[in-house]
């Protein structure tokens, strides 16, 4: 029962997070032309470390899509720390 549970959290989860990566990538799409893929980063022990999650949002997200936007989910290393450092530089 308890696993039960955890699963459907973390697939609640999943779904949520499709849904905003979804309309972020349907946005930056309509907004540039969808002249081509549209890169999604993703930094974050949950999506990286939690069992099958990653795979669950990714397939949402081309479930709500439905192949109508090119789109590609990829990792940054450091991405925090390259954040902050363009945030120090242009401020």
């Amino acid at each position: 029962m308890a696993c039960d549970l955890v699963d459907g959290t973390v697939e609640r989860a999943a779904r949520l997070a499709a849904i905003s990566m979804a309309a972020a990538i349907r946005k930056a799409a309509v907004t540039h032309g969808g002249s081509g893929p549209v890169y999604v980063t993703v930094d974050g022990a949950t999506f990286h470390g939690l069992r099958t999650f990653r795979e669950r949002v990714t397939s949402w997200v081309d479930a709500l899509l439905q192949r109508r936007v090119r789109h590609e989910i990829v990792t940054v290393e450091h991405a925090a720390l390259v954040g902050a450092a363009v945030a120090a530089l242009t401020n």
